[in-house]
């Protein structure tokens, strides 16, 4: 089964303009406020636990909310935007006085400078390619973003649109949107979103 992001690239490869204007919205912050509590109840508790950080959790909890919702990264990638977090973390005196070991991810690391649609199925593949502690370290990095996944899914609902997004899109526009899982993103959509296609 394909995972997300290939079901998004194919939905987009096979699209075909019916209007002269386009318009692309990413639903994550732009179309819907959802950031803040993806990141808050889904990320950031699953980055804790799948990485034994409980000992440093409010270092934690600030390194990965600076990264993905108040820096020049918000939006990036989960996958570079976790490395980046723990390396914000690592170095932190407070971090180092308690003797927290904040793993480095130097495959996963790897794997991005290789990757050019880093997913779950991409992460998938370089698991089943590795061995040893690089196989260990990129498989707890797909149970830990399985298990944001998982959050996503229970956590977020009856999140509205931002107002402007929820206004009609003028009819000679083609208005596809790209969002996160496809399970439960397309509901809103037709539910509060513009003419999608």
């Amino acid at each position: 089964m394909p995972g997300v992001g290939e079901q998004v690239g194919d939905t987009l490869a096979r699209f075909r303009p019916r209007h002269e204007f386009f318009i692309g919205i990413d639903s994550d912050g732009c179309a819907f406020d959802t950031m803040e509590v993806k990141h808050k109840e889904c990320f950031i508790p699953n980055t804790i636990r799948c990485f034994d950080l409980q000992a440093v959790s409010k270092y934690a909890r600030e390194a990965a909310e600076f990264v993905n919702l108040y820096s020049r990264w918000r939006g990036i990638n989960r996958f570079p935007a976790l490395v980046l977090a723990l390396d914000l973390l690592r170095v932190r005196p407070e971090v180092r006085a308690r003797g927290v070991d904040v793993p480095e991810l130097n495959a996963v690391r790897t794997w991005l400078e290789h990757e050019s649609k880093p997913a779950n199925p991409g992460l998938e593949r370089a698991c089943a390619a590795a061995s040893g502690n690089r196989a260990a370290e990129l498989r707890r990095v797909l149970d830990w973003s399985k298990a944001v996944n998982a959050s996503i899914h229970d956590m977020v609902r009856g999140v509205p649109p931002f107002q402007a997004c929820g206004k009609p899109w003028p009819r000679q526009t083609d208005a596809p949107t790209s969002w996160s899982s496809l399970r439960h993103r397309p509901p809103r959509w037709r539910k509060s979103g513009p003419n999608t296609t």
